[in-house]
């Protein structure tokens, strides 16, 4: 597999997913479901792996939603391994369980997905949740937000969602059931107040979103769209808040000294 994960190619992708064993669990949903785009999904599988979020969310179920709560539980077995190792009793773990908050506003999908979540034995790492999702208005532009989120503090979010038939409502004749006008989700500037140095964001295509975002969001991040992969990635560029904000890819990975102060890389 290739170091740089916005330039994979499918075939290599589902080679790569079938040596992880992820392609068994991605089968034996709904007739009319659309097919696993392989390089996407084997992108969301390596970041997980390499970042370790304890808190993901995501926007808009399906295919994605598996590939993530898979690789939420091999960091989570690969931590019970090390922990193990050390001689440290499960008991006395420092950190929980990661885990995945998925969002959806079809309930036909949401219970496609929720099927093959129960199928493959991930419901301890995966919670989906169903939302309305209404047009809105941020600073005097048309948006949409979902009407109810998780009450978390995501340290990784994949905004793939939702279909913008499903957004209701309208603002002065203006609606999202005009297939000529892009998507445009906000649901996370209502999140980004409390988000922790070290949050990731890859937004899945959705190029005048995620530039909408970028004008909106009032912190430093580090902003790249990969053409090649057609996604944009959100990198949160702050200080630590200090030694308890602890990043993913330390913990799971044993690391228990931090330095307050430093710049995330």
């Amino acid at each position: 597999m290739k170091n740089n994960v916005y330039n994979l190619t499918l075939n290599e992708s589902k080679e790569f997913l079938k040596n992880e064993n992820c392609i068994e669990f991605l089968e034996n949903g709904l007739t009319d479901e659309f097919s696993p785009q392989w390089d996407d999904l084997a992108r969301l599988y390596i970041l997980i792996r390499n970042r370790k979020p304890f808190q993901v969310l995501e926007f808009g179920s399906g295919f994605s939603t598996l590939v993530i709560a898979f690789a939420l539980k091999k960091n989570w077995e690969d931590y019970l391994s090390l922990i193990s190792s050390k001689g440290i009793d499960e008991k006395d773990l420092t950190f929980n369980k990661p885990r995945l908050y998925s969002l959806e506003s079809s309930e036909k999908w949401m219970k496609n997905t929720m099927k093959k979540i129960k199928d493959a034995s991930f419901e301890a790492f995966t919670e989906i949740n169903y939302s309305r999702v209404v047009i809105s208005e941020y600073m005097g532009q048309i948006c949409y937000f979902y009407k109810n989120l998780p009450d978390i503090v995501p340290d990784f979010v994949y905004l793939d969602g939702p279909d913008p038939s499903t957004v209701e409502g309208k603002i002065n004749g203006l609606s999202f059931k005009n297939i000529q006008r892009t998507v445009m989700a906000a649901d996370i500037l209502k999140y980004e107040s409390t988000l922790l140095p070290g949050f990731f964001m890859i937004v899945d295509g959705r190029s005048n979103n995620s530039r909408f975002l970028k004008r909106m969001l009032k912190r430093e991040y580090e902003i790249n769209y990969h053409l090649n992969a057609d996604v944009t990635t959100f990198k949160l560029k702050e200080e630590r808040l200090g030694r308890k904000n602890i990043f993913g890819w330390e913990a799971y990975n044993g690391d228990d000294v931090h330095f307050a102060g430093e710049k995330i890389n």
